[in-house]
């Protein structure tokens, strides 16, 4: 952090899920359409408590048929696998994890180099709307995390469990165009 501003997260933790109910498993938790997911699709997603609260966001990618990678902010990483785990009883499934990723560059948009990914804490889709103001330079000529952080702000753009609390429903963040479906 630099002068009070918000960056983004430089690190990224991931956790799997994988077994032949792993799909029904994550869609029955998570926001968006899991289960309608082909192999190599990736789309955001929060955890969302029996109130629909959110409690954690994250770019779930489907490797396989039966796998799937979350990507998300380590700070919340193990809250999602604790109730990941609580939640679990009979389903034919692994969690493992949660891991930070080693080797993993994410640069200072959130984005896992390489990758169509955005780590978690800064909503995926919305780059049309904050820029690339770590690159390019605002009207006042500022560039960096700053001027990020401004036109993130600016735009609308929540940063789950900073804008966010433990009680934030989705339609008070704005995120239920890009992280949920209502299929």
């Amino acid at each position: 952090m630099t002068g009070g501003s918000l960056t983004a997260p430089s690190r990224v933790a991931m956790l799997w899920v994988e077994g032949p109910d792993a799909a029904t498993f994550l869609h029955g938790l998570l926001s968006h359409d899991i289960a309608g997911m082909a192999p190599g699709d990736t789309r955001p997603a929060l955890l969302l408590d029996e109130r629909g609260r959110i409690q954690a966001d994250m770019r779930v990618v489907r490797d396989a048929a039966d796998a799937f990678t979350l990507l998300m902010d380590p700070a919340r990483a193990d809250d999602v696998a604790a109730t990941f785990a609580r939640l679990h009883f009979s389903e034919d499934l692994d969690v493992l994890g949660p891991d930070e990723a080693a080797g993993v560059i994410v640069d200072d948009r959130g984005r896992v180099a390489g990758a169509d990914l955005v780590v978690p804490g800064l909503v995926p889709g919305t780059w049309e709307a904050v820029g690339d103001a770590v690159t390019v330079a605002d009207a006042s000529g500022d560039a960096g995390p700053d001027a990020w952080n401004a036109r993130r702000v600016a735009a609308g753009v929540p940063l789950v469990g900073t804008d966010t609390g433990d009680r934030t429903l989705v339609q008070e963040a704005g995120l239920e165009g890009s992280h949920v479906s209502f299929t």
